[in-house]
């Protein structure tokens, strides 16, 4: 289910976009899974001084509905270390399933105020690029992460939440391609104060065509700089959708 609001009044422009997601599957032996839970908000508030030209405001929040758990063809031994090195929270033998979080947790939300520059403003394409203060708290509450393997036994790792402070970058785009097809970017990027800290790199596109009046097909595609004790890397995140849409007026 997809919100979309936009409201724009004399040198006002707000957006509002409200995104749940849901995917069900059938497992071995009719196990009901959750494979996919998402939740987006995005609302960003522009007050334009000049005709490109403004300021801006944004409050973004990424979550899910249901715990989250990881699931493997065969019994496998696993073991979660918490933030205290503590092996005893969880050391199971023989489980096919795992629950790595809780409901609502990894939270993720992000606040921004800065300027606003509007680079292309069309009736079929528009492009803005925004600088500013920014800030961002993770909140990992009784969330794990797989971390190695040890003499077949699955290690998960409890992950820290992190608040972090600093100058952020966005572009965003909207633009209507020939053939009824749509692409919208957003590229964020944070680069903490806090020297020692890793830059935030997160960029979504969205690429939809339509193949009814009320129906189209959605391909959406995340790509997000990740941290390890290893090195760093581009995890990337690809979902294909059938979308139904309808527009009320």
């Amino acid at each position: 289910m997809c919100i979309r609001d936009r409201y724009r009044k004399d040198r006002v422009y707000f957006t509002h976009k409200s995104l749940i997601e849901l995917e069900a599957t059938d497992g071995n032996k009719s196990d009901f899974r959750i494979s996919y839970d998402e939740i987006d908000l995005k609302n960003t508030l522009i007050y334009y001084i000049l005709e490109n030209i403004g300021f801006y405001t944004r409050f973004d929040l990424e979550s899910h509905i249901f715990p989250g758990n990881e699931y493997f063809d065969a019994p496998k031994p696993f073991m979660k270390i918490n933030l205290a090195g503590d092996t005893t929270v969880f050391n199971k033998q023989g489980l096919s399933k795992i629950q790595i979080n809780e409901s609502l947790f990894p939270l993720v939300m992000k606040e921004g105020i800065g300027l606003n520059l509007r680079l292309l403003n069309k009736p079929k394409a528009t492009l803005n690029l925004r600088t500013g203060f920014g800030t961002r708290q993770d909140v990992y509450k009784n969330s794990y992460d797989r971390s190695e393997t040890v003499a077949d036994t699955i290690i998960y790792r409890e992950m820290e939440t992190m608040k972090q402070q600093g100058t952020e970058l966005s572009v965003v785009g909207n633009f209507r391609l020939p053939l009824g097809l749509s692409y919208t970017t957003n590229a964020d990027l944070l680069i903490p104060f806090d020297r020692e800290a890793n830059k935030v790199i997160e960029w979504e596109n969205d690429f939809n065509i339509r193949l009814f009046r009320y129906i189209s097909l959605d391909y959406k595609l995340r790509l997000k700089n990740r941290v390890t004790d290893t090195g760093s890397y581009i995890s990337s995140d690809h979902k294909l959708f059938l979308r139904w849409t309808y527009f009320l007026r």
